[in-house]
């Protein structure tokens, strides 16, 4: 093992506890809970404080290819810390002081922009900038560290508002956050000497946007871009409805949360398998292999009878495409742009691909409406077509 990777696995350590309690996993799967109490203290209704989650969804949104940018410039390590410590103090104030919903969603608002710099993108680029060989593998053990904080954090949260009531939920989230991830991150994420831009780019601000503007108009932008955008849809766009979905379709009232085990279990092993593959064959093959594993799960749902079977392998094949394809967006994007822009790329990427999802619940109850049941033979289509983009990107650019 190279030396340089063998000091690159204590950043992947890093990376993995940042992950598990990033932007995009600490809020969404803690919201529920968080918000369950103050709802039922001030008489909200569940359609009241919904819009918040939106809110931040959508800001978060917003600010993730800018957050890239800012990345760049002033590196990983300091972009996540600092973000992290921004959260707690956010969360501190919203577990103080909300007492009306123009409150939460100003706070959960404020939160959004706090985060940006805790997403996956910073660690990402920290985790590149050390492997070339296994950076497949090691973007793989990182990212899997979403797969813990999924499982955790509602778990903890849940234990701190039974232990002091709902705003000691709020406390505990920001005490673990500054306390013990911030820390974590700012002693194991670095970035290796030699490919650490970010001084460099606050003394230089000025040439900065000319290598984004010519990376966002080349071919391989333009096809990336397209292909995470019809593969979140597909993939990730479905996952929201399920249970009506099952509903209708009469299966088990506990058929759902069998699925979401599978999934979250899945997910892991695909994040785990996705990368170990990509050191070994060409990244979009293993997109392919995504796509088919969602196309797989995606179709068994028209299918009735034996749901034990089905929830499993629909679970499964979601799992392991939402697993495996969030591994290839952020080893793609290391692999056909500049380092110098890696994040902003990321971040412009990850921003698709989310669009996608958001847009996914929409495009499958309109597509519903009008096609039936063939509505899942369109979204298989737009996951074939988004792996077939990425087949044809062609050969990896040479390495900085």
């Amino acid at each position: 093992m190279p030396q340089e990777e063998r000091g690159g696995w204590t950043v992947v350590a890093g990376a993995f506890i940042g992950t598990a309690c990033s932007a995009t996993i600490l809020v969404p799967y803690t919201f529920g809970y968080l918000v369950a109490g103050p709802a039922s203290a001030m008489g909200w209704d569940r359609s009241d404080y919904a819009p918040a989650i939106t809110v931040y969804m959508l800001i978060l949104l917003v600010l993730l290819p800018l957050a890239g940018r800012v990345i760049d410039r002033v590196g990983a390590r300091m972009a996540a810390a600092t973000s992290l410590i921004a959260m707690a103090a956010v969360l501190t104030v919203i577990g103080a002081s909300v007492q009306t919903l123009t409150g939460l969603m100003i706070g959960y608002g404020l939160l959004a922009v706090a985060a940006v710099g805790a997403s996956p993108l910073s660690y990402a680029r920290a985790v590149t900038s050390f492997f070339d060989r296994r950076r497949g593998l090691a973007l793989g053990v990182a990212l899997s560290g979403v797969g813990l904080g999924t499982a955790l954090l509602p778990v903890y949260v849940r234990t701190c508002i039974e232990f002091g009531g709902w705003r000691a939920g709020y406390f505990g989230l920001a005490a673990l956050l500054a306390l013990v991830v911030a820390p974590l991150v700012w002693i194991l994420v670095r970035e290796r000497e030699g490919r650490a831009h970010g001084e460099k780019a606050l003394r230089e601000p000025a040439p900065h946007s000319a290598p984004v503007l010519a990376s966002v108009t080349t071919l391989h932008f333009s096809k990336m871009f397209l292909s995470v955008f019809l593969l979140g849809l597909g993939i990730s766009g479905v996952v929201p409805l399920l249970p009506g979905i099952l509903e209708d379709r009469q299966a088990p009232a506990d058929v759902a949360i069998k699925i979401q085990m599978c999934l979250g279990i899945s997910s892991i092993v695909g994040r785990l398998a996705g990368g170990w593959l990509m050191d070994r064959i060409y990244a979009p093959w293993v997109t392919a292999l995504a796509a088919m594993a969602a196309i797989t799960g995606l179709l068994l749902f028209m299918q009735v009878g034996h749901w034990g079977v089905i929830a499993a392998l629909v679970g499964i094949g979601l799992g392991l495409a939402t697993g495996i394809e969030s591994d290839v967006i952020a080893y793609l994007a290391s692999r056909y742009f500049p380092r110098g822009v890696y994040s902003s790329i990321l971040g412009l990427m990850v921003a698709s691909y989310i669009a996608g999802a958001a847009l996914g619940p929409v495009a499958f109850t309109a597509g519903e409406k009008i096609a039936g049941d063939n509505v899942w033979w369109i979204i298989s289509a737009c996951l074939l077509i988004g792996a077939m983009l990425q087949l044809s990107l062609g050969r990896y650019r040479p390495q900085d």
